[in-house]
C-alpha cells in the first residue's frame, strides 16, 4: 500500500501573464541602425587610410610638357601686364656660370638620396627697378595658377639640404616644376625663377651619378642624403666632383672623376676622395697624397691640378 504523503498543493495554479516582447525587439532594431548610421558616419569622416594610418596621397595629373609649360606662363596675360619686371630664359651659359642657381631638386625612385638637376628649361623673373615696387605676389599666383591649370598639383618637397632659397614644387606625372624665391627675405623685391624638367631627364641624371659612383668601387651612397655634383669643362676634358653628405654626418666628402674626352662615352676615371673644405676643419684643406698623385698624371696637363686644391 502506497504510503500517504501530507502535501499542501493549492487547488489552482495561477499562471504569469506572458510579458510582451515587441518592446524588446524594437528596441533592437533601434540600437541595430544606430550601428550602422554610425559606421557610414564614421567612414566618411575618417575613410580606409586613416583606419591603416596611412596620409591621403594627392592625385598627380599627366601634366604637359616643360617646355609648353614654360611657354605658356611666358604668354599669361597676367604676367605680360604685370609692371617693373624682366624676363629671362633658361640657357646653358646661365647654368655654367652658376651651376646651382637653377636646379630641379626632387627624387627619384629607386634612389635614396636627393640630388640637384641643372636645366635650361625654365624662366627667371627679375626686378627691373629697385625704385619701383614689382608685382612680384601677382606674378607668382599666376605661375601658380598656370601650373595647376595644366595638370601639375602642388607637394611638399624638402630641399634645404641642397639649396638656401625656399622652392615651391608642383608635380605631375611625366615631369616637375619648382618656384624658386631668391629674395623670400623682401617681399618687395622680385626675384624668382620656375625651372621644369622631364622625369625621364631627372632619371638620366641620377643615373649618370651612380655610374660615377661606381667606379669608386665602395657603396658611398648607402647612407647619403644628398649628392650635389660640379661640372667643369675645358676642351674636350671635363671634371666632375660629388659632394656626399651622409645621414646625422657633420661634413661632407667629395670624389672626383675626369675624362680627356667628352665625346666618348663611359671613359670617366675615378681619381680619388677628400674631405670638403671647412673653416673648422683644418686638415680639411689638404689633399691627400693618392689623389694628388693621381692629378699630376702628365696625361691631364695642369687641367686638374688648376682645378683640385
Amino acid at each position: 500500500m502506497d504510503q500517504e504523503h501530507n502535501y499542501q498543493y493549492p487547488l489552482t495554479i495561477k499562471q504569469p501573464k506572458p510579458r510582451k516582447k515587441w518592446p524588446f525587439i524594437l528596441l533592437g532594431i533601434i540600437v541595430f541602425i544606430a550601428a550602422i548610421v554610425g559606421t557610414v558616419i564614421s567612414l566618411k569622416a575618417f575613410g580606409p587610410d586613416t583606419a591603416n594610418n596611412q596620409a591621403v596621397a594627392p592625385t598627380i595629373n599627366k601634366g604637359i610638357a616643360p617646355l609648353e609649360l614654360i611657354d605658356k606662363v611666358s604668354k599669361n596675360k597676367v604676367i605680360t601686364e604685370s609692371k617693373n619686371y624682366t624676363l629671362s630664359r633658361g640657357s646653358v651659359a646661365q647654368n655654367n656660370a652658376d651651376p646651382t642657381i637653377n636646379p630641379v631638386i626632387f627624387p627619384v625612385d629607386g634612389y635614396s638620396y636627393l640630388t640637384g638637376v641643372t636645366t635650361t628649361t625654365g624662366l627667371r623673373f627679375t626686378v627691373a627697378t629697385d625704385k619701383v615696387a614689382s608685382d612680384k605676389d601677382t606674378i607668382e599666383t599666376a605661375v601658380t595658377n598656370t601650373l595647376t591649370e595644366n595638370g601639375f598639383t602642388k607637394v611638399g618637397q624638402d630641399t634645404a639640404m641642397l639649396s638656401s632659397y625656399p622652392y615651391l614644387t608642383f608635380d605631375s606625372q611625366e615631369s616637375v616644376c619648382q618656384i624658386i624665391d631668391y629674395n623670400k627675405t623682401n617681399s618687395a623685391e622680385l626675384a624668382l625663377s620656375l625651372v621644369c624638367l622631364s622625369k625621364a631627364d631627372l632619371k638620366t641624371a641620377y643615373d649618370n651619378i651612380a655610374k660615377l659612383v661606381a667606379l669608386t668601387k665602395s657603396d658611398i651612397t648607402t647612407n647619403a642624403s644628398a649628392i650635389s655634383k660640379q661640372t667643369i669643362t675645358k676642351d674636350s676634358k671635363e671634371l666632375v666632383s660629388l659632394t656626399v653628405q651622409q645621414k646625422d654626418t657633420v661634413g661632407s666628402a667629395q670624389y672626383y672623376f675626369a675624362t680627356l674626352d667628352t665625346s666618348k662615352a663611359d671613359t670617366f676615371e675615378y681619381l680619388g676622395t677628400k674631405r670638403t673644405p671647412s673653416v673648422d676643419d683644418k686638415d680639411s684643406f689638404v689633399v691627400p697624397e693618392a689623389l694628388k698623385a693621381a692629378i699630376a698624371d702628365p696625361k691631364w696637363g695642369p687641367f686638374l691640378t688648376d682645378n683640385i686644391n
